[in-house]
């Protein structure tokens, strides 16, 4: 690897974390560690646990199939690792995994693909007014609430994601 490359992709994770010291929120996560933001810690690990989505991918659901699914019908894994201070810069904090099993490896594999593949395509959705339905699916099943931004708030938001995983 080169200079300034990262050593994993990174998804964004955008949930609320339980520590030994609080509750923080969690904003992306990777394959080494995670982003911590609202960190509240002088220790140099600590443990966290976080819910982890298995979301579908998106392009792979029939119009019948998305239009019934609901935010509940996803499937949320608990993840609980002990983790260690990478960096700290204000209120964030990037920590990396001290001791993350096997099956908790392959969820995080499995999440970082799906939004791979998952991000690209709802930010081709903007681009068609006849697949509005369907966009505004995505977005709510990502976890974005649309009655909170504007569609352009949220495709800017999707947009910096998108640009934000590597």
């Amino acid at each position: 690897m080169g200079n300034g490359e990262r050593a994993s992709f990174r998804a964004p994770l955008r949930t609320k974390y339980i520590s030994n010291f609080g509750v923080g929120k969690l904003v992306n996560i990777s394959e080494g560690g995670l982003l911590l933001s609202e960190v509240e810690f002088d220790e140099n690990y600590i443990t966290v646990m976080f819910s982890l989505p298995r979301y579908p991918i998106f392009s792979k659901l029939t119009d019948h199939l998305i239009r019934f699914i609901k935010s509940e019908d996803i499937h949320f894994d608990i993840i609980k690792v002990d983790v260690a201070k990478a960096w700290r810069s204000g209120d964030k904090c990037g920590v990396s995994y001290l001791s993350l099993d096997s099956k908790d490896e392959q969820l995080i594999l499995n999440y970082c693909a799906k939004i791979s593949k998952n991000l690209p395509y709802v930010l081709n959705l903007f681009e068609s007014e006849e697949n509005s339905e369907r966009l505004f699916k995505c977005i709510n099943l990502l976890g974005h609430n649309i009655d909170d931004m504007s569609l352009d708030g949220l495709r800017s938001r999707l947009l910096h994601d998108y640009t934000h995983m590597s």
